[in-house]
């Protein structure tokens, strides 16, 4: 955590964290969670197939306490798009582009299977259930992925509650 966070968090390992948030397993009682934070998590599962991505919406959103939030980081596709588009940048920018993007696919938990903008992002978080969200400038939690900057870009975070 960065200087000044002081919440107790607790470190899930990504296979739990796909069980539960899928509904295989139980991990946490129905609204006893004060937040959830997730950093480039969200992307990793289907918009589609077993309509994986309301469900997982549902699961946390079901998780939080009243006036919980989601933290959550997401990689901006239309900021990417233009990126990779963009002529000034070179192979190895366009490989960093991929990358977050598709993920880096080195791990099975490390690959893209949904891309978002902001108002996909909050059509999916209304369905949910999540009555508000805002986009903030940086969680400034953790010295993670969520503080990614693409060239002179930021990838754009919500903060839902």
């Amino acid at each position: 955590a960065l200087a000044g966070n002081t919440w107790r968090w607790r470190r899930v390992a990504a296979e739990e964290w796909q069980a539960w948030s899928s509904g295989r397993v139980p991990l946490v009682a129905p609204g006893s969670v004060r937040d959830i934070y997730a950093a480039y998590v969200l992307q990793s599962f289907h918009f589609g197939l077993g309509d994986e991505l309301r469900l997982v919406l549902s699961r946390w959103y079901e998780a939080l306490a009243p006036g919980g939030r989601l933290l959550l980081s997401v990689p901006d596709l239309p900021t990417l798009c233009w990126l990779y588009l963009s002529p000034a940048g070179g192979l190895n920018d366009r490989f960093r582009v991929l990358q977050l993007m598709m993920g880096t696919q080195e791990q099975a938990y490390q690959v893209s299977r949904s891309g978002f903008d902001l108002p996909s992002l909050g059509y999916y978080l209304n369905e949910a259930g999540f009555a508000e969200y805002e986009r903030v400038p940086d969680l400034g939690l953790f010295d993670d992925d969520s503080a990614t900057q693409a060239s002179r870009c930021a990838p754009r975070r919500l903060r839902s509650g």
